[in-house]
């Protein structure tokens, strides 16, 4: 009995309870937080101190900070209560992701794979240990492509209605999501051959927008702007688009010499915008490969094309929508700000994980057929490397923020002020009431009114190194200590002279 038990033993459920024990274990083993974790934990204290009017005021899209506050009131720490919804939300993407390829392929075996592959995703698995709302953006990105998927199947008001649902509390998240409830929409009425399904679509479409007007009066009704927020969201990144790349003609000249040299420049200032336009667009396609794993790109694009012909073209459609929506917002983010971070390519690298879950039964066949063992042991040995590389960092480790931490505790008491550039060091102090506010560089005016006596703590980069010898040149500071010990520390810790 207990062997047919687990026999039917639905896959998604399985994966989902190891995921979360992952996440447990994760936690286990704490790291230094990554800098946007204290920027929810503090709009989440103000929630709790002030409510939601100043938690909107003091961060544009709060909702993930107020998850993290009422989750808090179960008697958790903010941190830990953040952890817990990450770990929750890792277990619906897993469980998204696994039900996506069911509806494609539900074979046992193929969704034992898949859910490995899943598992032990390097690219997603290094994100287990941060506090930031993209795991709960994606999770429900993906849930909201497997209703997608069941509404194209059956046409049911339920799934219609998980769609528009799904990426609406994506939206609270991350405002993208909005971007995908109407264009996704839109490329299935546009490139749909089926005119039932063409209107089913337009029927999506309209539900979507219903749904959202309804929601938009309710957030109104409780004097949340909506307008107001997306102006603010896109505020943010007013510095970048007010600053172009050849705004300034001294500016050109500048960096067309730093690019070509001072005799080539003469010759091809007017194609630096191409250049570095050429630039920009390299470096997306380098993250999304980065992304998504060399190793795994490889075998992807190796058998891609006889996975293509399995799927039904309405689910291909599905796929390709999503990417190119996030394509589209990742190409849009990247030539107005200028760089771009890994997760922002997450949607792209998911879609074709999902692929290459589809192809790990083809893949595993191929090696057991093969004559040589080595396709098999290239497998097995790519499956240890991705293993290894998701739960265990070589990155160097950021000790030196603890020992600076330990340091002040033991030396400088509550009514010494302080200044710090570290988002861990100026929580730890607790002397920054904005802890999550503070720059990465501090200016020579703020240390200068800091008082007598007061400690900086910087964490060193070039500017704040060129700074800090400066002003020790000049008498204005003096260095105490610094983590680790040696010529160049990774936080060095100053004292202000007294009168």
């Amino acid at each position: 009995m207990n062997k047919i038990d687990l026999q039917r033993l639905d896959i998604r459920y399985f994966a989902v309870a190891v995921s979360l024990l992952i996440s447990f274990l994760e936690r286990m083993s704490p790291s230094t937080l990554n800098d946007d974790s204290y920027a929810y934990v503090r709009t989440a204290e103000v929630f709790l101190a002030d409510g939601i009017q100043a938690a909107v005021s003091h961060y544009s899209w709060p909702i993930f900070s107020i998850l993290i506050a009422l989750v808090s009131k179960l008697g958790l720490t903010l941190f830990s209560s953040a952890f817990l919804i990450n770990s929750l939300f890792f277990a619906l993407l897993t469980f998204a992701l696994l039900s996506i390829i069911k509806t494609i392929d539900s074979d046992r075996s193929t969704l034992v794979l898949a859910a490995i592959c899943v598992l032990v995703y390097p690219e997603l698995n290094e994100y287990r240990g941060t506090i930031i709302r993209d795991v709960a953006f994606w999770s429900l990105v993906f849930l909201s492509l497997w209703q997608l998927i069941l509404y194209t199947q059956h046409q049911s008001l339920t799934n219609n209605i998980g769609f528009t649902a799904c990426l609406i509390m994506a939206a609270a998240f991350r405002a993208e999501a909005l971007a995908y409830l109407f264009v996704i929409p839109l490329l299935h009425i546009i490139f749909t051959s089926s005119k039932g399904l063409r209107n089913s679509y337009l029927k999506l479409l309209f539900s979507s927008c219903i749904i959202l007007l309804c929601l938009t009066l309710f957030l109104l009704l409780l004097q949340v702007n909506v307008a107001t927020q997306l102006v603010k969201f896109v505020s943010v990144y007013r510095p970048f688009m007010e600053s172009p790349i050849g705004s300034d003609p001294e500016s050109i000249a500048s960096v067309s010499v730093a690019v070509f040299g001072d005799y080539a420049a003469i010759y091809s200032e007017d194609y630096l915008g191409l250049f570095i336009a050429g630039g920009l667009f390299s470096l997306l396609i380098f993250k999304i490969l980065n992304g998504v794993g060399a190793p795994l790109f490889l075998l992807l694009a190796a058998q891609a094309t006889k996975q293509r012909a399995k799927i039904d073209s309405s689910i291909l459609l599905s796929f390709y929508s999503y990417f190119f929506v996030n394509f589209i917002i990742i190409f849009v983010f990247i030539f107005i700000t200028r760089y771009l971070p890994s997760r922002h390519t997450m949607i792209l690298s998911l879609i074709l994980l999902i692929f290459l879950s589809l192809l790990a039964k083809e893949l595993l066949n191929f090696s057991r057929q093969s004559e040589t063992s080595l396709i098999r042991g290239s497998l097995y040995l790519l499956l240890v490397y991705c293993t290894i590389d998701s739960y265990y960092s070589f990155g160097y480790k950021k000790e030196f923020i603890a020992n600076s931490n330990q340091w002040l505790k033991q030396n400088s008491p509550l009514s010494q002020r302080l200044l710090t550039n570290n988002h861990a060091i100026a929580f730890a102090s607790k002397k920054i009431e904005n802890y999550d506010k503070v720059s990465a560089n501090v200016s020579t005016e703020e240390i200068l009114n800091v008082g007598n006596d007061a400690l900086l703590v910087i964490e060193m980069n070039l500017t704040m190194a060129t700074l800090m010898r400066e002003l020790v040149e000049e008498g204005a500071i003096e260095f105490e200590i610094g983590f680790p010990a040696g010529p160049e520390p990774r936080v060095a810790i100053y004292r202000t002279m007294k009168d």
